[in-house]
C-alpha cells in the first residue's frame, strides 16, 4: 500500500504541477473525510455540491456545440482531466439539460469490466432498451435481435457457446455493425448521444468499436462523449478534446470562501476533488502521518458500521447490497443503515439507488486494515454467493475466487467469461481468458472451452490438441466432437468422420448426440456421400433444440437441394432468415440466404433468387464473414447467364474468382472458373473453355468441402465440349460415365443432364434413341435445372429436330423470363436470340 501511495503521490504531483511534499499534504487532506466537530456540513454543502461545475461553463458550451454539429454527421468529444477534475459531473450535468425525447445511452468502463469485451457499450444499450418497454425494445433491436439479444442481458446468461463452431475472427464486424445499426434506429429526429466514462479502462474491443464507428459512420447523426484521464489507455479516434483545467482562485473562493482560498488553491493545485475535501477540514488540523492511518481513524468514528464498511471495501468499489448482506450474514436493512452512515461521513456516495466508494484511494486505504485471513474469507464467501447466481459476471466471480485461493472455481468462472468473450467475437480476449483458466485448473471442461475458441480463430492445431487432451482426461463425446470439427476444417475428412461416428456410438446426452449427428452428416455431405448424410442430418433436424435447431435445418436443407428437392430445401432454410428467429451460429443465417437463392432459382424464380443474394451480401457484410467472399457473385452469375445477360454474368464470375483468390479458398475459385468455361462454350470458344476447365481442375485437386460439385459440373462441361467439337464418341463415353457416378451419388441434376448428353451423342452417332425416355428426362428439368431448362430443351429440339420440344423450350423461356422482374424484357430478348441460333444450327438426326 505504501508503494502504491508513493506512486500515486508522485503522479499527482507531476499532473498538478506541485512539489512532492505539497502532493503528500494534498493527499493526506483528501482522505480526511469525516467532518470534524468544528465544521458544519450545512455551511459548505451547497458549494461542495456545485464545485465540480465551477469554471466549467466552457466545457458545457463545447458539448452543446458538438451536439449541434452532430446533426450533420458523427462527432466525437473527449472530456479529459485528472482524477477529481469533474469529468463525470460535467457530462452528467450536460446530459441533464437535453430534452426528454433525445436518445441518450450511458456506459462506464472499470478495471474489472475490461475483461469482458464491449461491456461498457453493451451496458449502455441494455440500460437504454430497458427503459423503452418490451415492444419498443424489440423494434429497436430489429433485424439484429439474433446477434444482440443474447448479449444484452446479464453476462452469465451467455456463458456457453451454442454451436460446435463458434464465430470466426472476422465475424467481430457483425457485432460492431449490429450495435451501430441499433444506434441509428433509436436516434429519432436528432443525433443520438452516447456517453462512455473512464475510457482509459476500456477493453481492446471497445476501442476497436470506437475506431470502427469513426470509419463507418461518418454520416450518422451521433455524438460520442468519452471521459478519460490524460495519457492513459489506448489511443482514441480523432476527436475534439475538451480539457478540464484546474480551478482558479475565483472558483476556489466561491467554494471555500475568501479567507482560505489562497491556501486551498496552493495545497490542492486547483483539483476540484481536493479543494472540496480540504474545505471540509478545520484550519490548523494536524494531519495523520500516513494515508492508512488517516482513513482508519475516520472509519473508527462510524462505530458499529466500521466492520461493514471495511468488508465493503474488500469486495470492490461498487457495493452490491444483497451480496454484502449474504457475505456478512446480516439483515439487508442493517447493512443499508451502515452504508448510510458511510454516506454521512463522506466515505460513500449514493448513485441511482446503489452505493459506491467516493474515491478509489479511500477504498484502498479502508481495506488495508482488514487482516489477510479475514480478506480471504470475505472473498471466498463472495465467490460462493456470486457463483450461485446465474446472472453473475464470471469475471467478478473469478476475481473473488482467486483472492480466496479457490483456483478450481476461478478457472470455471474464467472459462465462462471466455465463452462470453467468444460470443462477443473478441477471440483474442477469449483465448487469453481460456489460457488463464487452463493454467489455474487443467480439466476437460477448461480445455474444451479453449479448444472451441481456438477452432473459431482457426487455430486448428491448437484446437485439436485441446480436444485430445480433454479426451485423454475423460472429456468424452464433447471432446470427440471438437476433435472432429478441428479435423473437418483441416480438411482431414476421414478423421472427422471417424470422430463423429465414435461420438455417435458413445453419446448418451441429447445435445452431444445432435452435435455428432450434425458433424457426421456434414462431413459426409461435404465429401459426396449424400446417402450416408441423409439419415444423420434428418435425425439431427428432428432432435435438435435451441440454437442447434436452425443449424440442423439449414444443413438438411442444403442436402435436399443437392438431392433435387428445392421446395423442401426452401422450407427448411427459410426460418433461419427471419430476423430474430434464426440461429446465432456464425454461418447458419448466411448459408440459409445462399441456399434460399439456390432453391428459388431451381424453382424458376430468378428475381426472388437475386433478391435473396442481395440479402446474403448484407448479412455477410453485417457479420464480417470473409469466408463467404465470392459465393454470392458466382451464384448471381449462374442466374444472370441463364437470363441471357452474359456480360453482367462474366463480371460477377470474375469478382467471385478474385475474391476466392484473395482469401485463399478453392471453392469460389473453382466454381467461378467452371462458370466462365460455360460462358466460353456457349460462345463457341472451345479452346477458351478447355483452358478454364484445366485451371479449375488444378483447384479441384486441392482437398476442400463440396469439391464433388465442381468435379461433376466440370465433367458435364467437358462432355458438352466434346459434343460441340463433333466428337460424339468421346462425348458418349464421358456422359455415360458421369450419369452412372451422379446416379450412384443421388445427385439427380447431373444424372439427368448427363443422360440427355448421352442421347445427344447417340443421335449424332446415328444410334437409336428412345424419344419417350428423352421426353421424361426433359420433364424433370423444371425441378432440378429450371434456370437451364429452356435452352437445354432447345438443344435437344435442335439435335432431334423435334417441333414439340421447340414449343416446350419457348414456353419454358417465357415462364423463366416472366419471373425475372426488371430484367424480364432483356431475358426474353436474349433467350429468343439464343433459341433462334439453336434453330439455325439444328439438323435432323436418325429416327429414335
Amino acid at each position: 500500500m505504501l508503494a502504491a501511495y508513493a506512486r500515486v503521490k508522485s503522479e499527482l504531483g507531476d499532473e498538478l504541477g506541485i512539489a512532492p511534499d505539497a502532493a503528500t499534504e494534498a493527499l493526506h487532506d483528501a482522505i480526511v473525510l469525516g467532518p470534524p466537530a468544528t465544521w458544519s456540513r450545512d455551511d459548505v454543502a451547497p458549494a461542495i455540491e456545485a464545485s465540480p461545475l465551477f469554471a466549467r461553463e466552457d466545457a458545457l458550451a463545447a458539448l452543446g456545440a458538438e451536439l449541434g454539429r452532430a446533426a450533420d454527421g458523427l462527432r466525437i468529444a473527449v472530456v479529459e482531466g485528472d482524477a477529481g477534475m469533474g469529468k463525470t459531473a460535467v457530462v452528467d450535468a450536460w446530459t441533464a439539460t437535453l430534452p426528454p425525447g433525445r436518445a441518450v445511452l450511458r456506459g462506464r468502463c472499470d478495471e474489472l469490466g475490461r475483461a469482458l469485451p464491449l461491456q461498457a457499450a453493451l451496458d449502455a444499450v441494455s440500460s437504454y432498451l430497458g427503459g423503452l418497454g418490451r415492444e419498443a425494445a424489440r423494434e429497436a433491436l430489429g433485424p439484429d435481435a439474433a446477434i444482440l439479444g443474447q448479449l444484452l442481458g446479464a453476462p452469465g446468461l451467455a456463458a456457453e457457446t451454442a454451436s460446435p463452431l463458434p464465430p470466426r475472427p472476422e465475424a467481430q464486424a457483425q457485432l460492431f455493425n449490429a450495435l451501430l445499426a441499433l444506434l441509428d434506429r433509436v436516434r429519432g429526429d436528432g443525433p443520438v448521444v452516447v456517453t462512455i466514462d473512464d475510457v482509459h479502462f476500456a477493453d481492446d474491443a471497445l476501442i476497436d468499436w470506437l475506431h470502427f464507428i469513426r470509419r463507418r459512420a461518418a454520416s450518422l447523426p451521433m455524438l460520442l462523449v468519452l471521459g478519460r484521464r490524460p495519457l492513459l489507455g489506448r489511443p482514441l479516434p480523432d476527436a475534439r478534446v475538451i480539457a478540464l483545467a484546474p480551478l482558479d482562485l475565483v472558483s476556489v473562493t466561491a467554494i471555500a470562501g475568501e479567507a482560505r482560498a489562497s491556501e486551498l488553491l496552493a495545497r490542492s493545485g486547483g483539483n476540484p476533488l481536493l479543494v472540496v475535501k480540504l474545505a471540509g477540514t478545520a484550519p490548523g488540523d494536524v494531519l495523520p502521518a500516513t494515508l492508512v492511518e488517516a482513513v482508519a481513524a475516520q472509519v473508527e468514528l462510524t462505530g458499529s458500521s466500521a466492520s461493514t464498511l471495511r468488508a465493503a471495501a474488500v469486495l470492490g468499489p461498487d457495493i452490491d447490497l444483497d451480496l454484502l448482506s449474504s457475505v456478512l450474514d446480516m439483515a439487508p436493512l442493517t447493512v443499508l443503515a451502515d452504508l448510510e452512515v458511510g454516506v454521512a461521513h463522506g466515505f460513500l456516495v449514493e448513485r441511482n439507488a446503489s452505493f459506491a466508494f467516493a474515491h478509489a484511494l479511500v477504498r484502498e486505504a479502508t481495506q488495508e486494515r482488514v487482516a489477510p485471513a479475514r480478506r480471504a474469507l470475505l472473498h471466498r464467501e463472495a465467490a460462493r454467493v456470486l457463483a450461485s447466481r446465474p446472472s453473475s459476471d464470471p469475471v467478478i466471480v473469478a476475481f473473488h475466487a482467486r483472492k480466496a485461493g479457490d483456483t478450481a472455481l476461478a478457472a470455471t468462472a474464467l472459462a465462462r467469461a471466455a465463452a462470453i468473450a467468444a460470443r462477443r467475437l473478441d477471440l483474442v480476449e477469449a483465448e487469453r481468458l481460456a489460457d488463464t483458466a487452463v493454467s489455474l485448473d487443467d480439466t476437460p471442461g477448461t480445455r474444451l472451452v479453449r479448444g472451441r475458441i481456438r477452432l473459431a480463430g482457426r487455430h486448428l492445431d491448437g484446437a485439436g490438441l485441446d480436444a485430445m487432451s480433454a479426451l485423454g482426461a475423460g472429456g468424452g463425446v464433447p471432446a470427440l466432437e471438437l476433435a472432429g470439427w478441428a479435423a473437418y476444417y483441416r480438411r482431414e475428412f476421414p478423421v472427422a468422420r471417424e470422430a463423429a461416428d465414435d461420438g455417435l456410438r458413445l453419446a448418451s446426452d441429447p445435445e452431444a448426440l445432435v452435435g455428432c449427428l450434425m458433424l457426421g452428416g456434414r462431413v459426409r455431405h461435404a465429401t459426396g456421400d449424400l446417402a450416408g448424410a441423409e439419415p444423420l442430418l434428418l435425425a439431427a433436424a428432428e432432435s435438435a433444440a435451441g440454437a442447434n435447431r436452425a443449424v440442423a435445418a439449414v444443413w438438411l436443407g442444403s442436402l435436399r437441394l443437392h438431392q433435387g428437392d428445392a421446395e423442401a430445401a426452401l422450407g427448411l432454410v427459410r426460418p433461419a432468415t427471419v430476423p430474430g428467429a434464426g440461429s446465432t451460429h456464425h454461418a447458419a443465417v448466411p448459408h440459409a440466404w445462399m441456399h434460399s437463392a439456390h432453391a428459388l432459382a431451381l424453382l424458376g424464380r430468378p428475381a426472388a433468387a437475386l433478391a435473396a443474394l442481395d440479402e446474403l451480401d448484407q448479412e455477410v457484410s453485417r457479420r464480417g464473414l470473409e469466408s463467404f467472399s465470392g459465393r454470392s457473385d458466382n451464384f448471381r452469375a449462374w442466374i444472370l447467364r441463364n437470363l441471357g445477360l452474359a456480360s453482367e454474368a462474366g463480371e460477377a464470375n470474375e469478382r467471385g474468382v478474385a475474391a476466392g483468390r484473395s482469401i485463399g479458398v478453392p471453392e469460389p475459385q473453382a466454381q467461378g472458373l467452371v462458370d466462365l468455361a460455360d460462358a466460353r462454350l456457349r460462345l463457341g470458344d472451345l479452346d477458351g473453355c478447355r483452358a478454364l476447365l484445366a485451371d479449375a481442375q488444378a483447384l479441384q485437386s486441392v482437398e476442400h468441402a463440396f469439391r464433388w460439385r465442381h468435379v461433376l459440373r466440370a465433367r458435364l462441361l467437358g462432355t458438352r465440349a466434346h459434343l460441340a467439337a463433333g466428337d460424339a464418341e468421346a462425348a458418349l463415353a464421358s456422359a455415360a460415365s458421369l450419369a452412372a457416378d451422379a446416379e450412384g451419388m443421388g445427385v439427380e441434376r447431373y444424372s439427368v443432364a448427363a443422360r440427355l448428353a448421352v442421347a445427344r451423342a447417340r443421335v449424332a452417332l446415328g444410334e437409336p434413341v428412345d424419344r419417350e425416355t428423352v421426353d421424361r428426362l426433359l420433364g424433370v428439368l423444371d425441378r432440378v435445372a429450371a434456370p437451364e431448362a429452356w435452352w437445354m430443351t432447345g438443344e435437344m429440339a435442335a439435335a432431334f429436330s423435334e417441333d414439340r420440344w421447340w414449343a416446350w423450350a419457348e414456353a419454358r423461356l417465357a415462364s423463366w423470363a416472366s419471373q425475372a422482374g426488371v430484367r424480364a424484357d432483356e431475358a426474353r430478348e436474349a433467350g429468343s436470340a439464343e433459341l433462334g441460333r439453336l434453330r439455325r444450327s439444328s439438323f435432323r438426326g436418325p429416327s429414335g
